[in-house]
């Protein structure tokens, strides 16, 4: 959606326009840094007020133009102060006419933040609540680009994808998929929550896996998926996979290269016997070429 300051926005013929054209969007009302009103229009008409879901069931006081704020913003000067006073509640970024992002702050730190291309689609959010820290930018064409969950002494879960939304990088450090669906309802863009939903993407010709968390359940599951098909390149870096997985590899996919890294379990006699039977696929086992 995009989003504007409304003394940006021309009246005309008792509809509303930005930049020559009929405006569907929210327009923020600002007096002398403070946020007073916003409202959502379409097709030129006023159709209520806007609310952000980004920072659903937050109470904020004060909501203002993240340019009041005292402390350099972009070189992360915490605490941010407001009036000499550490700062509660909502911060705007502008860009000219257009708002560009959101962020909440709690004593002068901020707890959440939310950037958008100026057309209004999502670029960045981040937020750390309750030992709970989620990240994660967005291509301008409104894919996913990167996603990092995390608890505190718990999991850590980190996935690249391409601008096709093919899954380029899956890393998973401890227990992700017991606590993925007790937490569901703190994160505010959720990933895979199951083993089994790694099925809904499809890879990138590249592939790299690695951490524990990354096991032989879950390599099934993304081995039989058919967007496993176009992966010609396979990295996998200290998981916890075992001989069955690598053997369960032999005839699926396209592979022209698979290199493996481990130094926790004896993967010699799978990684041989996927090369005896796929002689013209490169394998690389803790850095030392296979022959066929």
């Amino acid at each position: 959606m995009l989003r504007v300051k409304k003394d940006s926005l021309t009246l005309q013929d008792q509809s509303y326009y930005f930049e020559g054209e009929l405006f569907s969007g929210a327009a923020y009302a600002l007096l002398d840094g403070v946020r007073q009103e916003v409202s959502e229009f379409k097709n030129g008409k006023a159709i209520g007020e806007f609310c952000d879901n980004y920072f659903r069931g937050t109470e904020v006081i004060s909501i203002i133009d993240d340019s009041e704020l005292e402390g350099e913003r972009y070189e992360d000067e915490e605490p941010f102060l407001y009036r000499q006073q550490r700062f509660y509640g909502l911060a705007y970024t502008f860009d000219g006419d257009f708002c560009v992002g959101e962020a909440l702050y709690d004593d002068g730190c901020v707890l959440k933040e939310v950037s958008w291309y100026k057309s209004g689609k999502i670029g960045f959010y981040e937020s750390y609540v309750d030992g709970i820290g989620e990240y994660g930018t967005w291509y301008d064409c409104g894919g996913r680009k990167s996603i990092k969950l995390s608890e505190q002494s718990s999991f850590r879960l980190e996935a690249d994808l391409t601008e096709e939304e093919k899954l380029s990088r899956l890393s998973i450090y401890g227990n992700y998929f017991d606590r993925a669906l007790a937490l569901k309802n703190k994160i505010a863009f959720p990933f895979i929550e199951q083993k089994l939903d790694v099925k809904r993407y499809d890879m990138a010709d590249g592939l790299y896996l690695s951490g524990d968390g990354v096991d032989d359940l879950l390599f099934e599951n993304l081995i039989s998926a058919k967007g496993f098909q176009g992966v010609c390149k396979l990295h996998v870096y200290n998981t916890s996979l075992t001989t069955k997985s690598i053997t369960g590899l032999i005839d699926k996919g396209n592979l022209k290269e698979f290199i493996i890294e481990d130094d926790k379990h004896d993967l010699s006699g799978a990684a041989k016997e996927f090369k005896a039977s796929c002689p013209g696929c490169y394998i690389e086992l803790n850095r030392e070429e296979l022959e066929y």
